[in-house]
């Protein structure tokens, strides 16, 4: 998201109509009907539908930007209202913390949390990546990188990786910030970072780049394990929780949200499936090759996030086309449900640990439009474990 569609003061009564306009853009307004939750007891049929009831609404009147499942079932946000905030909420979405992490004028790029969510990082164009004690709602330090900061990622507990708009991925020690080993991973910005535990307890660390560039790496050394380069934009990457499967968004082109593209959104909206919005499934059972396992194909707007959920059986995607969709995850990439009608451009998903919830992190078009949402998996009565690819799974709103 460039200079132009920033935000900046869209929760304030400072801001220009003129501004919000530009900077939100695409469809009109939904009506409040759209997301009127079900009765109780009521889901919505699992196969694709036009809209889905909108879960409890976390925030309004400000620009999410990412979120993640935190300390006890809690939420963890990147809000952008006057400033940007880290906003720490507890599992019944009441607020708990919300931390200060800069001005409005420097996007902020990534979010990531620690293997035991006490920590944060946030990534920043002013070039810094920010660690944050979520349970003293405090950051506690910057790590300054010279260049515009676009993604980070604890590796487990004692190292932090940092990706630059350069294509350069860092390794630093996080007890004390020093830098270990830096690589040229890609040739222009990095769109993520993820990292997962192998089975000998060694580290591996995933990066992906604007220019469809998808890389494996060791760690600590940063060692070049293996790399795959696809048509698009690979903006997002998740690790299955067994790290037998590696997620990467992609969008047709490098999503950045200029004037052209916020005038093109509002005429015409994201009409149709495109092939090149896409998230991509690499399988990793036969080591690092990054073999293309499958393809989660039908949004029609740039991808921006993937999550897994808990079974590492579904993906959870978010795009510009303004829903969230549930595939399952095979020999083929089948969508199981999806959240329709999102007031927001999507810019970030998550699954709870549990398996039982997903949140969206949205950019608005209205001050009263929700901005953080939190949505329920609902599971076929009396099932104890999670359902396989034949049994699709349903939502309604809690």
């Amino acid at each position: 998201m460039d200079r132009f569609a920033r935000v900046a003061a869209i929760a304030t009564a400072a801001v220009a109509p003129w501004l919000l306009a530009a900077a939100t853009a695409c469809a009109p307004a939904r009506s409040p009907a759209a997301y009127a939750p079900l009765p109780p007891g009521q889901a919505r049929a699992s196969r694709p539908a036009a809209a889905l009831g909108r879960g409890p609404v976390l925030a309004r009147g400000v620009l999410g930007y990412a979120v993640a499942f935190g300390p006890g079932g809690g939420t963890v946000a990147v809000e952008l209202g006057g400033a940007f905030e880290l906003v720490v909420r507890d599992s019944t979405g009441a607020e708990q913390r919300r931390v200060a992490l800069g001005e409005a004028g420097y996007d902020v790029t990534g979010l990531a949390l620690s293997p035991g969510a006490e920590r944060a990082l946030v990534a920043s164009v002013d070039g810094t990546v920010s660690e944050v004690d979520l349970h003293k709602g405090a950051v506690t330090r910057r790590f300054r990188l010279g260049r515009r900061a676009t993604a980070a990622a604890f590796v487990g507990d004692d190292l932090i990786a940092t990706g630059d708009d350069l294509g350069v991925v860092c390794l630093r020690r996080a007890d004390d910030g020093a830098l270990l080993q830096c690589a040229v991973a890609h040739g222009t910005r990095v769109g993520g970072l993820a990292a997962v535990a192998g089975p000998a307890g060694e580290w591996r660390i995933a990066s992906c780049s604007w220019a469809g560039d998808v890389a494996l790496w060791s760690a600590p050394s940063l060692r070049a394990l293996g790399r795959r380069s696809l048509p698009g934009a690979a903006t997002n990457l998740a690790f299955s929780p067994s790290g037998q499967h590696l997620a990467a968004a992609y969008s047709p082109t490098a999503p950045v949200r200029s004037p052209s593209v916020v005038a093109r959104e509002r005429a015409v909206g994201y009409p149709a499936p495109d092939p090149g919005a896409r998230a991509v499934v690499f399988d990793l059972r036969e080591g690092d090759h990054l073999s293309q396992a499958s393809e989660c194909l039908g949004h029609a707007g740039p991808v921006t996030s993937v999550a897994w959920t808990s079974d590492g059986r579904r993906l959870l995607t978010g795009s510009w086309d303004r829903t969230i969709r549930l595939w399952s995850v095979g020999p083929e990439c089948a969508e199981a449900a999806r959240i329709g009608d999102v007031s927001g451009l999507v810019a970030g998903v998550s699954a709870s640990p549990t398996g039982r919830f997903a949140a969206a992190a949205t950019w608005i078009e209205a001050l009263d439009e929700p901005a953080i949402i939190l949505f329920e998996l609902l599971y076929p009565k009396g099932a104890e474990a999670l359902p396989g690819p034949a049994t699709p799974l349903q939502y309604r709103s809690r």
